[in-house]
Order: C-alpha cells, then structure tokens, then sequence
C-alpha cells in the first residue's frame, strides 16, 4: 500500500501486489452529502482530472504513478446527511469532559465502492476546473449505473 505523498496527488492509496510491482489499483476516498429536497439524490463527486490523466496517461503530474500503469481506478465513497440543527455555534469550545455532548454535523452513512468509470457522467465535476463529475442518483451510484456503464470503460 503506498499513500499518497502530497495532498493534491492522485489517487489517495495505491495497492501495488506485492509479487509485482507492474499490478497496481488506485483508491480514492469521495465524499458527498445528500440533497435535503431531494434525499435519494446527492450534490455528486468530482471523479479527477479530464485533462491530463486521459490526454497522457504516461504523466506524473499530481499522481502518484501514471495513469496508465493502473489496472483499476477505484472510489471508497460516503453518502451522508448534513445534519443541520437550530441553535447549534461551530465557534463553541468544548472541553475534554463535554465530549459526549457534541452533536455531529453529519448523520446516516452510506459507504460503496465503485470504479471512476461507472459512476462517471458527461458533466464536471466542479464548476471551476476540469474534472469529471459524477452521478447523482444515489441507487445508480452504489449499482454503478453511469452513463456510461453499457459502454465499458
């Protein structure tokens, strides 16, 4: 297993088979929160860079190894709840004792594994950079239904 070396690098793990260096999956962590209107949707992921990683897959620019010498390219996602609660003060300190008594900002965890490819959709990830951005019906992610599922990677 092999972590990332800087926090802007993908992926966050990279499991490398331990009798062959040449076998490698990258694993990422994706988090996103459910839409309080709309509960089986989410606000979605931001899958990764459309730009370098596809164009040159031999590239190390912000990844751990390039692109292309992984087999596999994997999410670890959590759906979640934003747990909005009246009179709650982010600015409040706590001590050590009070620990118990702290509410959560975040409730009801829904925890998948997905290949990038699967739950990817034709839209950006974000609405400032260029990376690809997910689905966001919250069955068609945990089934990997993308649109581009039918078609393979």
């Amino acid at each position: 297993m092999v972590l990332a070396e800087h926090q802007n690098y993908y992926p966050d793990i990279t499991f490398v088979h331990v009798d062959n260096e040449h076998i490698k999956f990258a694993v990422d962590f994706k988090t996103t929160y459910r839409l309080p209107n709309y509960p089986e949707f989410c606000n979605g992921f931001t899958l990764g860079s459309h730009g370098e990683y596809f164009v040159n897959r031999e590239s190390s620019k912000n990844i751990q190894f390039p692109y292309g010498q992984y087999q596999g390219h994997f999410c670890l996602g959590i759906i979640y709840n934003r747990h909005t609660e009246d009179g709650v003060d982010e600015t409040h300190t706590y001590r050590f004792e009070e620990l118990h008594s702290i509410s959560s900002v975040i409730k009801d965890f829904r925890f998948f594994v997905a290949e990038k490819w699967k739950i990817a959709s034709d839209k950006s990830g974000s609405g400032n950079t260029a990376n690809i951005g997910s689905i966001n019906k919250i069955t068609d992610i945990v089934s990997g239904r993308g649109m581009f599922s039918d078609l393979g990677e």
